[in-house]
């Protein structure tokens, strides 16, 4: 057993407000997470004890082995913890299982900043001794300084990024993180981006950018980008379609190297570098990021079960769903809302932006938000998720809703998904907010100024160029 994403399972709760999950759910993860950490008083005090928990042996292993990893620590102690404290502030017992996590970590950093790739549990000593960490570890120091503050891991994480820049991206040589596939180069290389770029954030120091940059680029050619699919009809195991929907373009791998799971299995449909992707093509103009982003998120309905509509895993393993391991939903979930509210924050030229918190372990460097109100249009808002707060009638148009701080105005914000005009018919029923109504029939366009007035049908008739965005602000009161 393991959980995933865990910042996505505190952001859709703060989304929903969903008992199922405040209630029923997160307990239960909060104390998995707390048990996975060694206590006070074992060798390995502060650190991950592995990522999966077999349930008959009642104890956690890393993959393809009983041993830690000091990437383990910034994963599942720093990364994961750290995004759950951004919800839970007061959590004292998190708190302080998070600072143990950052000073096991600390003291695991070699003097040259770089760390090794793992120790066994039980005699302390290195293993993978042939192989460098050429992974972002570094990165949960900028966990731990951003949450604690203290100016100690802040040098530590200059300390490491800098080794990771010298060693890995001036080379151009990665390890990963998949234990069963002896860490050869995977996705954590797209992290590696992220936790640069998070760097250049914290000290403005222009070399991470330009290590982070470097980086994107090289991790691009993990990205299939042919063969470059037409609309043709064709048949893929029993079912007819168009070329498109099948198509491994935009989609990542997951290890790749002649051992690694491409060979057989082709690219996966967690695309975690999508939003960062968007964020890139902000940055660099670079219209290739953009393309992939797109490419990889929308049209991907054919690898979803038909019964639980979670995505495959594995391309070629179609919609057979994720098998055995249902937490990839999380991963599905935190990737989508990083790819949507990054596109929602470049299209609208960023006056519509919500705050991001720590990556997720591990399969890329998808963020996630709710901890905190953002601004649409100049006004604090949170993002909502409320079921029968509108209907539409093409899906084609993505929808995401947020709510002022006061709670006094609603915002819709519609993205045309695709590259031609799209229409929909919206309905909106603000009365799915509880205690709430809608002030006035007619909507602003906080954009422009302009009124927009329904039908008399009631429904919004909104049309969107390609690729286009609207939003609707509503007055509400009770």
């Amino acid at each position: 057993m393991k959980n995933s994403d865990i910042g996505a399972s505190w952001m859709l709760a703060s989304m929903t407000g969903d008992p199922r999950l405040t209630e029923d759910r997160l307990p239960y993860m909060r104390n998995f997470k707390l048990m996975q950490q060694a206590p006070a008083g074992d060798p390995n005090h502060g650190a991950a004890m592995g990522q999966y928990y077999l349930w008959k042996k009642q104890k956690f292993v890393e993959e393809w082995g009983d041993h830690i990893e000091p990437i383990g620590i910034t994963y599942y102690t720093l990364m994961d913890l750290g995004n759950i404290l951004l919800f839970e502030r007061d959590d004292s017992l998190l708190r302080s299982s998070f600072r143990a996590g950052a000073e096991r970590l600390l003291s695991l950093q070699q003097a040259d900043g770089g760390f090794a790739v793992a120790y066994g549990k039980h005699d302390g000593k290195p293993l993978f001794t042939d192989l460098k960490d050429l992974r972002p570890t570094f990165y949960g120091f900028v966990v731990a300084y951003k949450l604690l503050g203290e100016r100690k891991y802040l040098d530590a994480a200059v300390r490491g990024a800098d080794w990771f820049a010298r060693n890995a991206v001036d080379k151009g040589a990665f390890t990963g993180v998949c234990g069963d596939a002896r860490l050869i180069n995977d996705f954590a290389t797209g992290q590696a981006v992220q936790a640069l770029l998070d760097m250049h954030g914290l000290t403005g120091e222009a070399r991470y950018r330009d290590a982070a940059l470097r980086t994107a680029r090289m991790y691009a050619t993990s990205i299939y980008t042919h063969p470059t699919p037409g609309d043709r009809e064709i048949e893929y195991k029993g079912r007819k379609m168009q070329e498109w929907q099948i198509s491994q373009v935009g989609l990542c791998f997951e290890h790749g190297g002649c051992a690694g799971s491409a060979v057989k299995s082709g690219p996966i449909l967690l695309t975690s570098h999508c939003g960062m992707f968007v964020r890139l093509y902000e940055e660099t103009a670079d219209r290739l990021f953009l393309d992939l982003a797109r490419a990889a998120a929308t049209a991907r309905e054919a690898h979803l079960a038909p019964d639980t509509h979670m995505a495959t895993y594995y391309w070629s393993q179609f919609d057979r769903g994720p098998g055995p391991f249902p937490h990839h939903a999380w991963w599905q979930l935190g990737w989508i809302a990083d790819y949507v509210f990054a596109e929602a924050e470049m299209r609208s030229g960023r006056r519509i932006s919500f705050p991001r918190g720590f990556m997720t372990p591990k399969v890329g460097p998808q963020r996630i938000f709710g901890f905190e109100p953002g601004t649409v249009y100049d006004e604090q808002a949170n993002p909502i998720m409320v079921k029968g707060l509108f209907d539409a009638d093409n899906t084609d148009i993505e929808i995401l809703s947020a709510l002022t701080t006061d709670r006094n105005r609603l915002f819709l914000i519609l993205m045309n998904s695709t590259p031609r005009p799209q229409h929909t018919a919206l309905t909106v029923h603000p009365a799915a907010i509880a205690g709430r109504r809608i002030g006035t029939a007619s909507a602003d366009d906080p954009a422009t100024g302009r009124k927009i007035t329904p039908g008399g049908d009631g429904a919004f008739g909104i049309t969107l160029p390609g690729y286009g965005i609207q939003t609707l602000k509503f007055d509400l009161e009770q």
